[in-house]
């Protein structure tokens, strides 16, 4: 599975699953919430769990839900499936907390109170839903340098997606390397970390009057990139971002991209990395 076919499925689950119980959850909210002061009030450290009721409420409305069948949570409202499982796990160590509350409400092991029941029931599911996400949906064993590199694509952070890669590249022995460096040595190095991560660079991608570097799509972000090798320290970045807006590069995905980045890398001869990097919007939908 793709990064943005993982993302959409991870997407898709949520939505669902919050939809499912949305409707339930808010009945008995909205009860509860009603008659606090005859019902929940008088529990024990019952405004806490009132707090907690409020706060798994809204987490739902403001974070996890869902309103379009055309909207996605990631990049809509988090940047990466990592940020969002962070805040899924979050969300579960929150409501675990006010398990010695419910805990202290319970009389031996029968629960004899709807309110106590419904809250309890509430966090039972919200643990096995943020277990199975962690379990399907998470990093797995993505070394941490990748992880990053992802993240900061989804963020459009390029200088930390420069200063990544040029870590990964730092750490590749010189005696392992090509005694004779060019443009297409490093593109390769950076093809080949990007499928790692799991996504699919489309690279020398052939137009009717050039040829781009490198694609990728992130569902509805596009960057398009050109690189430039120098053997010299002077940076070439300049010079490729040009290159990508004297042709036109852009033009032919401005009907699938909601916002369309130029990215222009050089890279050196003499350090091995990348000695700049430039950046434009080339187009962001209205």
């Amino acid at each position: 599975m793709t990064e943005v076919e993982n993302e959409q499925a991870f997407s898709k689950y949520l939505k669902e699953w919050v939809n499912s119980h949305y409707s339930e959850w808010y009945d008995f909210y909205h009860d509860v919430r009603c008659n606090r002061r005859s019902g929940i009030y008088l529990l024990k450290d019952g405004t806490s769990l009132m707090d907690l009721l409020n706060s798994i409420m809204g987490n739902l409305e403001d974070k996890f839900s869902l309103l379009d069948d055309d909207s996605h949570l990631i990049p809509s409202r988090f940047a990466s499936v990592s940020h969002l499982i962070g805040s899924l796990k979050w969300f579960k160590g929150y409501v675990d907390s006010f398990k010695p509350i419910l805990d202290n409400n319970i009389n031996g092991k029968a629960i004899d109170n709807y309110i106590v029941a419904g809250i309890y029931n509430m966090v039972v599911e919200i643990d096995q839903m943020v277990d199975r996400c962690v379990k399907v949906y998470g990093d797995g064993g993505i070394p941490r340098p990748y992880q990053i590199l992802r993240e900061k694509l989804f963020n459009k952070d390029m200088d930390g997606f420069v200063e990544s890669v040029n870590g990964v590249l730092k750490g590749v022995p010189y005696l392992s390397r090509k005694k004779k460096f060019d443009e297409g040595h490093f593109q390769t190095m950076i093809q080949i970390l990007l499928i790692v991560l799991g996504f699919e660079p489309i690279v020398e991608q052939t137009l009717s009057d050039g040829r781009i570097d490198m694609v990728i799509k992130l569902d509805s972000l596009t960057y398009i990139i050109e690189f430039k090798y120098t053997d010299g320290g002077k940076s070439q970045a300049c010079k490729a971002l040009q290159q990508i807006k004297d042709n036109g590069y852009a033009d032919p995905y401005r009907l699938t991209a909601q916002e369309i980045i130029g990215v222009g890398i050089s890279f050196s001869g003499i350090t091995k990395c990348i000695n700049g990097m430039v950046t434009e919007t080339l187009y962001k939908a209205e």
